[in-house]
């Protein structure tokens, strides 16, 4: 097996990218504003509550700008905030059971979404898809873990 070149490698990765959000990510139609979407799935994805701070910073939103957006998802009821333990002056933001079930809906619907247009690949494709996510997965992981050996 010959060479592959990094720069065809990452050609194809940001393909990918592009592929996936024109052709999938668009056509879902988000059950919040993307503002408050994205703070629910940075949350979701994260397994221990966090500060507004932490939140500003992951998504590079600015401070103030995420001040209004948390206080609307709670006001939605899909957060909670609780000031934290070892510092009064900050607030422990986490998903409600309500903020929870909103990922997890839109997570649902994208997941049949996917299943149904599965049926109109041919088995074999079917096949050779599974393989490639497989495989790029694995590698995807491989390369955004820094403990382990590549």
């Amino acid at each position: 097996m010959g060479q592959t070149n990094r720069e065809d490698i990452a050609r194809e990765f940001m393909t990918s990218v592009w592929s996936i959000h024109n052709n999938v990510l668009r056509k879902q139609k988000l059950p919040l504003p993307l503002n408050q979407f994205v703070i629910l799935m940075d949350l979701f994805s994260e397994p221990d509550p966090m500060t507004i701070h932490e939140l500003s910073e992951s998504l590079q939103i600015k401070k103030q700008q995420m001040t209004v957006i948390i206080s609307r998802l709670e006001t939605a009821g899909c957060i909670s905030r609780t000031p934290k333990d070892s510092d009064r002056r900050y607030s422990e933001i986490k998903l409600t059971e309500k903020g929870i079930a909103v990922i997890k809906d839109y997570l649902s619907g994208m997941y049949t979404w996917f299943l149904q247009e599965l049926d109109r690949l041919k088995p074999e494709h079917q096949q050779l898809l599974s393989d490639s996510f497989h495989q790029f997965n694995h590698s995807l992981d491989l390369l955004t873990t820094k403990d382990k050996e590549l």
